[in-house]
């Protein structure tokens, strides 16, 4: 991993986030910028005494950072709209990952926005690490959310390769759809045979996702792999708080049509419901530019197939 940005908003939810940043930073033998962006909603002569103020501030606190840590520290104060500003930066400083605080919770207002974060997310430049609990040296607990018929589990799955997560101890879980059990019931089939209905989807599923860890080449061991009924937000938020998980990995992929590989809704509502830090990985877009694939250093920096 070359390059990392923390895009920080100044809060407190974003030094948690910076902090975190740091820590894989010193860990990977990156360098790290520090991004913050101005409103640009507002008078010209606040704006510049804004980006000034900043500035100072910012950069005071890398050379701490550099000096401290030995890390090659980068400090950008941008005006604009926050989650385009995040991209366009993010492309400029080939950033391998995105690092950034919780947004603050407001349930009224959630209802009809996106959260920054989900709005660079959209943009699929990288990988982006959401900070919601305590900074760690290491991430020693992950869970991984795969569904193996989706193509996004690619993505999410490849997110192992990344030097920060290669001591982790890996739990993978998986959340099945039945999707003929409710009109089994309202037929009146007998109860037996609808637990065998289930069971025979499960099964199904294991086997789906037995064949796409073996196709994606992961021999290492695997901590626990759990199959369970039901919702994947509700699924994904349980398995991360019982397993204590630190980090839980999810893949997601932009708008294509009508169609996304991550139910939008889902990706959402997991990013806004589950307590532990969130790595929302991309599917790569094959036209992305400037991003070789089979280039070998590139592998594991931006963790496409």
């Amino acid at each position: 991993m070359h390059t990392l940005m923390a895009a920080t908003d100044l809060s407190s939810r974003s030094g948690k986030a910076l902090h975190q940043a740091m820590l894989i930073a010193l860990q990977c033998e990156a360098r790290l910028v520090i991004l913050h962006v101005v409103d640009e909603r507002q008078p010209t002569d606040l704006v510049d005494r804004r980006i000034s103020e900043v500035k100072t501030y910012l950069n005071a606190s890398a050379a701490d950072i550099g000096r401290l840590n030995g890390l090659e520290v980068d400090v950008i104060v941008r005006c604009g709209i926050p989650h385009l500003v995040i991209a366009e930066t993010a492309r400029e400083q080939a950033v391998n990952l995105i690092v950034m605080g919780a947004h603050q919770k407001d349930a009224w207002r959630d209802l009809f926005s996106k959260t920054t974060i989900e709005q660079v997310l959209r943009g699929g430049v990288a990988p982006v690490l959401l900070v919601n609990e305590d900074p760690v040296p290491l991430y020693r607990r992950v869970l991984f959310a795969i569904d193996a018929t989706n193509p996004s589990a690619r993505a999410a799955y490849a997110a192992r390769n990344l030097p920060f997560l290669e001591a982790a101890d890996i739990s993978v879980l998986h959340a099945f759809w039945a999707p003929g059990k409710g009109k089994l019931r309202q037929a009146g089939v007998n109860p037996a045979r609808i637990a065998q209905y289930v069971e025979e989807t499960a099964l199904e599923a294991a086997t789906d996702l037995v064949s796409f860890l073996h196709q994606e080449g992961r021999h290492d061991p695997i901590e626990k792999i759990v199959f369970t009924e039901g919702e994947p937000v509700s699924a994904i938020r349980e398995a991360a708080a019982r397993w204590r998980s630190q980090l839980a990995v999810i893949g997601i992929q932009r708008r294509t049509g009508l169609r996304r590989l991550l139910c939008p809704s889902s990706a959402k509502q997991i990013l806004r419901q589950v307590t532990c830090d969130i790595l929302a990985v991309p599917l790569k877009d094959s036209s992305s530019a400037g991003r070789d694939p089979a280039a070998p250093d590139r592998l594991r920096v931006w963790p496409y197939p």
